[in-house]
């Protein structure tokens, strides 16, 4: 910019310097600069991770520390802090949870009516009209498979492989570990879990004792199903491998076409451990009738069922009501099987076994003093769920309907509180 300025004797003087001036034009392209930068970095990041949804892979999001704090699932169960981390595509689902109703949550209602609950007859599963037939059909759409287990990474790659080698190649499977520490011996089993596809895989782990407390089964489960987002789940242990015989198809087709809330396979080359539940005041003894069910509801087909209190932990069941129930007892790291079907029976969800739907159980990686180990564990965790009930002996026997009401016909299992007999 020019500025002239007359002098007295007539003189003109041109000052050629720039007076300094701001541009708004300067700051607002580099604004847009930073903003058009920003979406190209989070339109490749949505596309990445929409790409790896469409193939089954997961993405890591928010992975370092997922906090699912499931110790609000029923009243009685203090807090146990954890922490997990691994390749969860979503976050927990936690809202679903709220729908657990006080009364769900309240354990002493059951322990109080524990004789009528368990000797009573449940409500008869029954077939669903066409009208009222769920809407999810294809099942590996409608169904995602749970394992909880502790370090044994190599058994659940094996049964990992055993479920895509029996054409269920798209079934979405969550593994929760809560062993903090990976071992040599397990390094292979975790590389192939993390490469294989439609797989979540969580580590979870107490904060106490230095970040090496073991969650338990139940709260490993519980953690399973809150990323759960199909309609059904299948529940499996660590140690189960799919065979011929292992046709979760049917447990899909009986779960979708009558009002059972659990739908239960059996153990290849095991005794069978389905049947009633029952209660005796004399003595306080919980009963365990194997091998015997209540009368069919409807009429018997090729697709043979029967109902029964309890099945084995290889079964399919509708995930909202199961949530609603609260899920699984976070107290049980171990034995929490009678527990959870005992709840399943207060709630009145109906519980069916299909006998001709095998898994194979391939118990492995224990050693002796581990196993030895596990099993002083388990005692004590079962004696504190009996007694938790005011349940003072447990019996595990094969059942007989020959008189009423159906009885013990010969005892295969015996656990009191008071001495440590069996090894369950």
């Amino acid at each position: 910019m020019l500025h002239s300025n007359q002098a007295a004797n007539g003189t003109v003087t041109i000052d050629l310097r720039q007076k300094p001036t701001t541009s708004p034009t300067s700051f607002m392209k580099k604004l847009f600069d930073c903003i058009f930068l920003f979406s190209v970095f989070l339109g490749c990041f949505l596309w990445i991770n929409f790409v790896n949804y469409i193939y089954g892979r997961t993405v890591i999001i928010n992975a370092n520390f997922i906090k699912a704090s499931i110790h609000h699932h029923s009243v009685h169960q203090h807090p146990l802090h954890h922490q997990c981390h691994g390749n969860a595509s979503a976050e927990p689902l936690r809202h679903r949870w709220e729908k657990v109703s006080s009364r769900s949550r309240n354990y002493e209602i059951i322990r109080k009516n524990l004789p009528g609950i368990l000797n009573s007859p449940p409500k008869p599963v029954t077939p669903l009209s066409n009208t009222h037939s769920r809407g999810c059909h294809k099942l590996e759409e409608c169904v995602t498979a749970i394992i909880s287990t502790h370090g044994r990474l190599d058994n659940v790659a094996r049964q990992l492989k055993s479920i895509r080698d029996m054409g269920y190649t798209r079934l979405p499977v969550v593994i929760v570990n809560d062993h903090p520490p990976v071992s040599i011996e397990t390094q292979h089993g975790l590389e192939f879990i993390t490469k294989a596809t439609s797989v979540q895989y969580i580590r979870c782990y107490g904060e106490g004792s230095g970040g090496k407390e073991r969650l338990g089964v139940g709260r490993g489960r519980n953690i399973a199903l809150d990323h759960v987002t199909t309609p059904y789940f299948l529940q499996l242990d660590d140690d189960f491998t799919f065979v011929e015989s292992t046709n979760i198809s049917l447990l899909f087709h009986l779960l979708t076409t009558t009002t059972a809330t659990i739908v239960g396979g059996t153990v290849q080359k095991k005794p069978r451990f389905d049947g009633l539940l029952r209660y005796k005041e004399e003595g306080k003894t919980l009963f365990v009738l194997t091998g015997i069910t209540y009368a069919a509801n409807i009429e018997q087909s090729s697709n043979q069922w029967n109902q029964v209190d309890i099945v084995v932990n290889f079964f399919m069941g509708r995930t909202e009501n199961i949530i609603r129930m609260g899920g699984w007892d976070n107290n049980q790291k171990h034995n929490e099987h009678e527990e959870f079907f005992i709840r399943v029976k207060a709630h009145n969800y109906g519980v069916v076994v299909c006998p001709k739907v095998k898994i194979c159980h391939t118990r492995t990686g224990y050693v002796a003093e581990l196993k030895q180990t596990q099993n002083l564990k388990s005692r004590d965790y079962f004696r504190r769920f009996l007694r938790s009930n005011g349940i003072i002996q447990y019996r595990q026997c094969i059942g007989s309907y020959k008189v009423a009401p159906p009885v013990c016909k010969k005892t295969i299992f015996h656990f009191s509180v008071n001495r440590a007999s069996g090894s369950k």
